[in-house]
């Protein structure tokens, strides 16, 4: 299996992208539910996909859902083909992040650049203004201020040169179309796009606003950016109205969808198992006392706040480690998994040092530097593999770590 390895490195000239680094998954394999809750999300995901046209915010929303398996699930084979950009659920993860590379370096928003050159003489007041926009992309009706006050000489000047300046830059990209636009001016002429923009872009120019995303759906509820402490509070909160979320430990799996959809069809909602802004808004409201009375019991408090992060002291992070990494076909090595030990010393400060070997037969020199609860390190395996690099995030309730290599593999790594 050597030979076999080092011929392919030969003849793809990877003398220094090597067999691996530290680790990947000695945790135990992901159960069932796990599993099942890395599906859901990658058919959340999945449901937003549009091709080609998906504009730049639904890609973001995609990749930060993607994001939540490697986090909620890191175990899963799904969390893996993440990290290595595989394909999953019908998405090509590699072509989502270069989509999103190619976002970001497009800078401002066409239509934000667009409006911006259109009122750059065009002095006046700042104003929040909004518009309906049609199926062909063009301003349907008068746009509003979102000011209710009533507006003066100045500020009619200023509106009507925004009007304007959307007639100039119509027909808008089609992800506005059938949708409200939003857009604020500063007094200096600086506009910037607020959530209503999002909002448009978010819903696509292929149908009824209500009819393709109802109250709560996978893009509102990932608007919500609810951290693993956010959906306790949530699982909690169903949980003492009678919808069991099968259990209160921060990540949403099909029991904590269940829960919500029977929730919001008690409520006379359309039954999704995604939230709205609005929604969980109300079902803080209606629940307060009763998670104050759950909240009593030690055993409850414990679930819903749980213990803070092991503290990384050099005394838990020197000893010996098992590691595993699993490179894939788009990885520098080929699609291989490797498994090892690595027995790490402190070096005084955040640095750490040690041996690592791997099941290939490779014994290296290790060396890392521990960044709050990221390390970053390296393991020299010498001629004819060099040096291979790393950086891994470090659990907060136990001392397993999970990240990726420098040859595109991904890894985690345990401590016995």
């Amino acid at each position: 299996m050597w030979i076999k390895l080092y011929r392919r490195m030969c003849v793809q000239n990877l003398a220094l992208a090597a067999f691996l680094t530290l680790a990947i998954l000695l945790t135990p394999p992901v159960d069932a539910q796990g599993a099942a809750g890395a599906e859901a999300l990658a058919r959340e995901a999945a449901a937003l996909d549009e091709g080609p046209d998906t504009p730049a915010d639904q890609l973001k929303i995609m990749r930060s859902i993607l994001d939540r398996i490697v986090a909620e699930y890191p175990s899963s084979d799904l969390a893996v083909a993440v990290l290595l950009e595989d394909e999953v659920a019908g998405i090509d993860v590699a072509n989502l992040s270069a989509r999103l590379r190619q976002a970001d370096a497009a800078g401002v928003d066409p239509l934000v650049a667009c409006l911006t050159n259109a009122l750059t003489d065009s002095p006046g007041p700042a104003l929040d203004l909004v518009a309906m926009i049609d199926a062909q992309g063009r301003v349907t009706g008068l746009p509003s201020l979102r000011d209710g006050g009533a507006p003066n000489e100045d500020t009619r000047a200023r509106y009507l040169a925004m009007v304007g300046g959307l007639d100039t830059c119509a027909p808008l990209p089609m992800q506005f179309a059938n949708g409200p636009i939003n857009f604020s001016i500063t007094a200096t002429g600086s506009i910037s796009v607020d959530a209503l923009v999002a909002d448009a872009r978010a819903n696509s120019a292929t149908g009824d606003k209500e009819q393709r995303l109802p109250d709560g759906n996978a893009a509102t509820e990932a608007a919500l950016s609810l951290d693993r402490r956010a959906i306790r509070d949530l699982q909690a909160r169903l949980l003492v109205l009678g919808h069991n979320p099968n259990g209160v430990d921060g990540a949403i799996g099909p029991g904590t969808r269940a829960a919500i959809e029977e929730w919001q069809e008690a409520q006379g909602k359309i039954p999704t198992g995604y939230l709205s802004a609005a929604q969980l808004e109300q079902l803080r409201l209606i629940t307060q006392q009763a998670l104050d009375a759950w909240l009593t019991e030690p055993s409850n408090a414990s679930a819903y706040e749980p213990p803070p992060p092991i503290a990384l002291t050099p005394g838990q992070m020197a000893g010996p480690w098992n590691f595993t990494t699993r490179c894939g076909s788009r990885s520098r090595l080929g699609q291989v998994t490797i498994n090892g030990t690595l027995l790490v010393s402190h070096a005084g400060g955040s640095t750490y040092r040690g041996r690592a070997e791997n099941s290939q037969g490779l014994r290296g020199a290790f060396s890392g530097q521990l960044r709050g609860r990221t390390l970053l390190g390296q393991i020299n395996w010498g001629f004819p593999v060099g040096r291979t690099q790393f950086e891994g995030r470090i659990a907060d309730q136990k001392l397993s770590i999970s990240g990726r290599d420098a040859n595109g593999c991904a890894f985690s790594a345990s401590k016995r």
